[in-house]
């Protein structure tokens, strides 16, 4: 066996051998992690959804996909909901968990294929002093007219920048925007905000998600017991919540790694179970029920049994 003197030593053959294998072993494993896609997740403020500790429903989704997706280096932003958007619309390489399809949207943001969950719909948040001016615009099946309620212009109503409620609520803002009777906030805050509004007497509603109203008044740390909220005459009991990612090659490459997790039973019946999480237990045996119809009805996916708690 030939020897090499290398720095004053003498190396055998099968040393520097192993030397070169050492090399390329830490070049390949640098190639590999220089090859990673970069993903930016947008994350909000807005609990239970997202949170700052990050236990929030879509929190959880999200680190759920990132377990599937270890190929692509993953960074989080704080964002409102305009700004993360914005990324979507710029196509930079950005990802926004939890949103609903709308018409403006679908031009810029490519959704995907299979709903995350379903979301019980959107509520008016008020003052429960407030209950007798409210009562004149509750039909006899206690839903608010939120049109007659702005027609009144004796309201203000807190809504956010960018965000979409779906619906009647959406056609609402979009036909009576401009009339005076809302107050729009840009705030990365999108729930709690309103409510400290609410508090003070700067706004006289806004509109939230139901399982919102507890944590944001949690946050703030007000006493919640003094805030109601109705159900909106018009709007569907659900909506599907979607990802939304954008128009690109980048994005399209993403997005046939997300239908491949999502089209899991398991994955879908793991995001209902965070969902479930925070909904009111007599409310549960329902939403299975609707879940159950909707993905059978939709995506052809039969659900067996929806988890309760966190799976992976």
């Amino acid at each position: 066996m030939t020897d090499e003197a290398v720095a004053g030593h003498t190396v055998t053959g099968e040393t520097m051998k192993s030397i070169f294998l050492m090399a390329a072993l830490i070049l390949s494993l640098h190639a590999t992690a220089v090859a990673k896609t970069p993903v930016t997740w947008s994350t909000l403020d807005q609990p239970p959804y997202y949170t700052l500790d990050g236990t929030g429903i879509h929190d959880m989704m999200v680190n759920y996909l990132i377990r599937h997706l270890p190929d692509y280096a993953h960074r989080f932003i704080r964002s409102n909901v305009e700004r993360a958007l914005s990324q979507l619309e710029k196509k930079n390489n950005a990802v926004l968990l939890g949103i609903y399809k709308t018409k403006e949207r679908q031009y810029y943001t490519l959704y995907s294929p299979i709903p995350l969950y379903l979301n019980f719909n959107t509520v008016f948040v008020y003052r429960k002093i407030d209950i007798d001016k409210i009562k004149p615009f509750v039909t006899e099946a206690h839903y608010l007219d939120i049109e007659r309620l702005i027609l009144s212009k004796k309201y203000i109503i807190g809504i956010s920048k960018g965000r979409m409620y779906s619906g009647i609520i959406d056609e609402m803002i979009q036909k009576y925007g401009n009339t005076g009777g809302f107050y729009i906030r840009f705030s990365e805050d999108i729930t709690a905000g309103h409510m400290k509004m609410l508090t003070k007497n700067r706004i006289d509603g806004y509109f939230d998600q139901p399982i919102s109203v507890k944590p944001s008044a949690r946050k703030i740390g007000i006493d919640e017991s003094g805030i109601a909220s109705l159900p909106i005459w018009k709007m569907k009991a659900y909506e599907p919540v979607w990802i939304g990612l954008p128009k690109s090659d980048w994005g399209r490459k993403l997005s046939q790694r997300v239908i491949e997790i999502m089209s899991r039973k398991e994955t879908i019946e793991t995001f209902a179970g965070y969902y479930k999480m925070h909904i009111p237990g007599s409310m549960k045996e329902q939403y299975d029920k609707i879940c159950r119809e909707y993905y059978l009805k939709h995506h052809d996916m039969t659900m067996t049994g929806l988890l309760p708690d966190s799976a992976d």
